[in-house]
């Protein structure tokens, strides 16, 4: 089972047979290996297990040879061949890129193209697919209006990523909270490891780290018949560049409850942190009632006592100086959904 690391199978019943004992004289070493078939190839298992620094020699009197820790020692064993892999992986990757160039074709069979224009529900959901499962490490998404029953994102093939173990982050535009049941989908994918923050999206995108992209074209109407393959690298590395902009600027979205919540402040009471934060995440004084139980008088009233303790004369101001208290922090951000 250890030949994947690089370990004959003479080497491997050597570090097992020391694993399984405490430290040996080179006597009991010798009594040891004549127990076993592999007795003949003893000396030159044992040069290649120390040169692996699966077995050291310690500097008792007499010298004992001693198994290093299993979790230390084949973990940096698994840890290079995972790094070969990758390289491997890597490389595999530019001679296909390569490969294809030569014949004017993709590894779908398509045409070679930067940027192409793919129409109609069937082909934007094959490549819908293609461009989520294409990631090898992150995705990263702008979910934008127009909403519908959403053909530029789906949400089970997004858990099943997370739970794989792919990073993903996810601007949401404000109005995707209002939506109905929204607000609880996000919760699954926040709760699997997404990392979401709230702010005005520019655009409905996906981006790979393959990299790859898709953009809808449709602007003003759901569901999109058309959207934008990129694989220039050029223009993905402009609109990589455009989603950390938007990231940094966006405000870092936690849920409670199923309740749209920013990241926890200080020292404030938790009654004012849903407020603020359903606020800043873009709900209306009617939305935060709705979510909060609270009449839309004591939303206003709430505000205003809000924004004297701030010394704020506008909201805007108001979420600018919770800012600068540390009432709104990036702490957290991405720990799931919260008691």
């Amino acid at each position: 089972m250890l030949r994947i690391l690089g370990l004959s199978p003479v080497e491997q019943g050597l570090y097992e047979a020391l694993v399984a004992r405490p430290p040996v004289t080179h006597a009991e070493l010798t009594r040891l290996a004549a127990d076993h078939s592999w007795a003949d190839h003893t000396g030159p298992a044992l040069v290649r297990l120390r040169q692996l620094d699966l077995v050291t020699l310690t500097s008792t009197d007499p010298p004992r040879y001693a198994a290093t820790p299993p979790q230390t020692a084949l973990a940096a064993l698994l840890g290079a061949r995972s790094q070969e892999l990758t390289q491997v992986h890597q490389r595999m990757l530019t001679l296909s890129t390569q490969f294809h160039q030569v014949r004017g074709t993709r590894a779908d069979g398509g045409p070679t193209e930067p940027v192409e224009v793919v129409h109609g529900a069937a082909e934007i959901d094959r490549y819908l697919t293609h461009v989520l499962r294409s990631a090898r490490h992150e995705l990263c998404v702008c979910d934008a209006p127009p909403y519908a029953a959403d053909q530029m994102y789906s949400n089970q093939t997004e858990l099943e990523l997370l739970r794989g173990g792919m990073s993903c982050r996810v601007l949401y535009d404000h109005g995707a909270l209002d939506l109905p049941g929204r607000v609880a989908a996000i919760s699954q994918t926040i709760e699997a490891g997404e990392q979401a923050r709230v702010t005005e999206t520019p655009l409905k995108m996906i981006l790979s780290d393959q990299p790859l992209g898709m953009l809808q074209l449709d602007t003003d109407t759901a569901p999109s018949d058309r959207v934008l393959i990129v694989r220039d690298p050029v223009l993905l590395a402009a609109l990589f560049a455009l989603f950390e902009l938007c990231w940094e600027r966006a405000v870092p979205l936690r849920l409670r409850d199923s309740k749209a919540e920013v990241s926890p402040p200080g020292e404030l009471p938790d009654a004012d942190r849903d407020l603020l934060s359903l606020l800043v995440s873009g709900f209306t004084d009617q939305g935060v009632a709705d979510h909060l139980g609270w009449s839309e008088r004591t939303v206003r009233r709430r505000v205003s006592d809000m924004m004297a303790e701030l010394d704020a004369r506008t909201r805007f101001q108001a979420g600018y100086r919770a800012v600068a208290r540390g009432w709104l922090t990036a702490a957290g951000e991405g720990h799931g959904v919260q008691p």
